[in-house]
């Protein structure tokens, strides 16, 4: 019953038996961290080579740098893609791969990617 709690003296003491040490400035601690912290030397641009005349550069060979991409099968890979999505249980992306390959690829390659649409659940 609330009549039955003490009552309480309200004159708290909220006397400071002593002064606040006085805190060190804002300007004060960041000047210590900056001392602290290691600078990061950004360079200047006078430490690469000028690229010099791109109209110098041989596009005619750029072709041949690509010649490996000529003998791949893009719908094989991505019945090796969905494969491999199969795997790794993402069938949501398995669907997306093997569509793709209905859409582009031979009929021995559709039938393969239908046999493996099939057999997700």
């Amino acid at each position: 019953d609330i009549d039955e709690l003490p009552e309480l003296d309200d004159d708290f003491d909220l006397a400071v038996a002593a002064p606040a040490e006085e805190l060190e400035s804002v300007e004060d601690v960041a000047a210590e961290y900056k001392e602290e912290l290691p600078t990061l030397d950004s360079g200047s641009d006078d430490d690469f080579p000028p690229l010099g005349d791109l109209g110098d550069i041989d596009l005619d060979n750029l072709d041949n740098d690509l010649d490996f991409l000529s003998g791949t099968d893009e719908s094989e890979t991505k019945l090796d893609l969905a494969r491999a999505y199969i795997d790794m249980e993402d069938q949501e992306g398995a669907r997306e791969i093997l569509q793709e390959v209905l859409e582009e690829g031979n009929d021995q390659q559709k039938q393969e990617a239908t046999k493996l649409l099939d057999s997700l659940v």
